[in-house]
């Protein structure tokens, strides 16, 4: 599997995209084939090396992702490859509006493609003004701060996953 893992606490060049083995599935463990992720706090915090001590490097990221269901135990959800595309495809858009963290989907040219509820809640701002938005029209740097460089910043992160597949 090709994946993003913090090698170093640092700044985005501590991100290095490897080819990583697949995990073993442990009894009771859902194995998901991860098609699309974000990027949490604690996350930024740790690749920042401001988490806690015993947190360690190299580490691949992951709190919140999104997937197929690749291997689960019989009978629990998941175990049935069949029925779990049946419910991610009928349920994906209620469990997605029900999420209590605002959440933005992105397509690969980095337009807006879908808000949740939490996010319309959060800024006051119906999906249906941001979607089809360029995430960094929407989103630009603040235009009296001569210096400021979070947009070019964040903008690298997708755009080097998107060249790198």
């Amino acid at each position: 599997m090709r994946a993003v893992v913090v090698s170093r606490p640092g700044g985005l060049e501590a991100l290095e995209i490897r080819d990583m083995p697949v995990p073993a599935r442990e009894p009771g463990w859902v194995l998901i084939a991860v098609r699309a992720f974000g990027v949490n706090e604690s996350e930024v915090t740790t690749r920042k090396g401001e988490s806690d001590a015993e947190v360690t490097y190299p580490r691949v990221p992951g709190i919140e992702a999104v997937g197929v269901v690749a291997g689960a135990d019989a009978g629990s959800v998941g175990g049935d490859e069949a029925r779990v595309a049946d419910v991610e495809v009928a349920g994906f858009a209620a469990i997605f509006d029900a999420l209590p963290t605002p959440y933005l989907v992105l397509d690969t040219d980095l337009r807006m493609v879908a808000a949740n509820r939490a996010r319309e809640e959060a800024t006051g701002v119906p999906a249906r003004e941001v979607v089809r938005q360029y995430l960094f029209d929407a989103f630009p740097d603040d235009p009296e701060d001569r210096d400021a460089q979070s947009t070019s910043q964040l903008r690298a992160s997708p755009e080097r996953v998107i060249a790198t597949g």
